[in-house]
């Protein structure tokens, strides 16, 4: 019975807990974040929160491995990506919300979905790698 239990939980938990994911401690300048959050967003940005730490995607679904406009489809996804934390280190949470058209037109209220959260974390680590390898040209930058 213990064990049937204790099954069940976990299944439950990773379910559950793959709504949304984190990166910690990242030794960034804030900027710097804001502006990878911007270019991991699955079709650029929708909109950015007044305090710029919440940045919204385009509206997309993924067909034959590519992220697609879904803006007028019947299902469709778009992530949140926000900055947290007051200083270095920052953290940053990433979610992805589904809505769904209702017969006459109107989406339902955004809701959390674990579908497409790993492939946005990817995009944002692959962009926070590539960031890594060529810090920028301010650095590169010779005066003489």
């Amino acid at each position: 019975m213990f064990r049937r239990l204790s099954v069940l939980l976990i299944c439950a938990a990773g379910l559950v807990g793959c709504a949304s994911t984190s990166i910690d401690n990242l030794h960034f300048p804030y900027r710097a974040l804001q502006n990878l959050a911007k270019k991991s967003s699955p079709l650029g940005v929708r909109t950015v929160s007044r305090n710029g730490r919440e940045v919204y995607s385009q509206y997309f679904a993924i067909y034959k491995g590519t992220y697609r406009d879904a803006s007028k489809l019947g299902r469709r996804y778009f992530s949140k990506i926000s900055i947290l934390g007051g200083r270095r280190p920052y953290e940053v949470s990433i979610e992805v919300f589904e809505e769904t058209r209702h017969s006459d037109g109107s989406y339902s209220s955004p809701s959390s979905t674990s579908k497409y959260v790993r492939r946005v974390k990817m995009d944002f680590e692959r962009h926070l790698a590539e960031r890594r390898k060529n810090p920028g040209t301010i650095d590169d930058f010779k005066v003489f």
